[in-house]
């Protein structure tokens, strides 16, 4: 029994583990390979999966159906709490504070990402890549790159200034910049 999302949300409004089983196989995928971004211990990965579709069987009746991917983006937001508040937890998450961050600062908004060129790496490789990187890099890096958060979100979520926000950033765009040369 395939539901369409907005009655696979009203299912799992009413607790029905059939429509809760149907919500998690849809998504837990997506939700595994955004929590592998964030954090290296798949036990840890597993954990965090789980803790996410847990929270979002609770809250399930607070969630408003906006249409088309509003449902997955909810969820996304959920895993990517419940992996910020691991990383705080497990007091692995560091952030480099240095004078050079208000210089960085101007440096950062004329700099590009791009991986290197001429490379064919694959997409495997580059998620690797990012998985060496520091965890306070890392973090700052996903959250501004893949969830699309900007410096002042990115700041007031891990409570850290913008400028280290930014220099978080520019430092994880070089360094992943050497490792993919290196991967390639």
């Amino acid at each position: 029994m395939n539901l369409s999302e907005p009655d696979l949300i009203n299912s799992c409004k009413k607790n029905n583990a059939t429509a809760q089983r149907q919500l998690y196989q849809a998504y837990v995928q997506d939700i595994l390979k955004l929590c592998l971004r964030y954090l290296n211990n798949k036990a840890d990965i597993e954990d965090i999966t789980q803790h996410t579709f847990e929270k979002a069987f609770r809250k399930i009746g607070s969630f408003q159906y906006l249409g088309a991917g509003s449902l997955k983006a909810w969820l996304h937001r959920i895993a990517i709490n419940e992996c910020l508040m691991h990383i705080r937890k497990s007091k692995t998450f560091q952030i480099s504070f240095t004078d050079e961050d208000s210089w960085l600062e101007d440096k950062m908004e004329h700099e590009s990402a791009e991986l290197p060129t001429g490379n064919h790496l694959e997409l495997k490789q580059v998620l690797e890549c990012i998985r060496q990187l520091p965890d306070g890099y890392r973090t700052v890096l996903n959250l501004y790159a893949f969830d699309a958060m900007k410096h002042e979100e990115i700041a007031q979520t891990l409570g850290i200034s913008i400028n280290t926000s930014k220099s978080q950033l520019s430092r994880a765009r070089k360094l992943l910049k050497q490792l993919l040369n290196n991967a390639s």
